[in-house]
């Protein structure tokens, strides 16, 4: 297992995650930033700025996996 950070990046700045978690594997920490990803979405009001997010994983060596999505709402004709 090797420690991993998630950081936090919107329009705003960056939240860094100073304590880290251990996960066995790259997969793994794909499924909780796809799942930390999935949580900045439903905060996500369709009144709020459009923009990206994305959650940037890293280790001591620094960034190894980016998850990022953009939200944007608007009337269709």
């Amino acid at each position: 297992m090797r420690k991993l950070f998630f950081d936090h990046t919107d329009s705003s700045g960056v939240i860094i995650d100073d304590v880290g978690v251990d996960l066995p594997s790259l997969v793994e920490a794909r499924h909780e930033a796809c799942l930390s990803l999935g949580e900045e979405a439903k905060l996500f009001n369709g009144l709020s700025q459009p923009g990206r997010v994305a959650v940037v994983v890293r280790d001591e060596g620094g960034p190894i996996l980016e998850v990022g999505a953009t939200f944007d709402a608007k009337p269709l004709p």
